[in-house]
């Protein structure tokens, strides 16, 4: 077990903290390691009509891992789609776990004004914030959608609202 403060936590570089909150345990937060491999990531941005669509790569020519589409304000920053990229990277083969897709919640616990979608593809809608208007990303995933693919596009929700 590692105890630490805050102040040790926000100052250790590579790991991205969200708001704090309360829940029927305490007090709680989201910790994001930074990917060490996002600086390597490639992404291709191209304006679509009023929005705007990201393809992610590992790294220069490696596969393509997703598809993000902007609907309204981008309402991240690049190196976000890096460590997306980056976390989606980082799997042991391309081959998805037999099973169910796994479930993820419409709304992660501390993370204010933002609702997850997943079916054919997933969906993060973020509503409007004195830093960003409103918007929806659709990502749509070449990677299978396992519990490696859910955890990076937690991950990357999580690094949206960090503070």
């Amino acid at each position: 077990m590692l105890e630490a403060g805050w102040v040790e936590l926000l100052n250790t570089p590579g790991h991205t903290i969200s708001w704090c909150w309360r829940d029927r345990q305490g007090e709680a937060f989201w910790l994001v390691r930074d990917h060490p491999a996002a600086d390597a990531a490639v992404v291709l941005s191209r304006k679509l009509g009023a929005g705007m669509r990201h393809e992610l790569y590992g790294g220069p020519g490696a596969p393509r891992l997703a598809v993000l589409t902007c609907h309204g304000s981008c309402a991240h920053e690049a190196y976000h789609l890096q460590h997306l990229a980056a976390d989606l990277a980082d799997r042991p083969d391309r081959a998805s776990a037999p099973g169910p897709d796994p479930e993820i919640p419409e709304r992660l616990p501390g993370v204010p004004l933002t609702r997850l979608a997943h079916g054919s593809s997933s969906l993060i809608h973020r509503d409007s914030s004195r830093d960003y208007g409103s918007s929806t990303v659709q990502l749509s995933w070449d990677v299978p959608f396992d519990e490696t693919t859910a955890t990076a596009l937690v991950a990357h929700t999580v690094r949206l609202i960090a503070i």
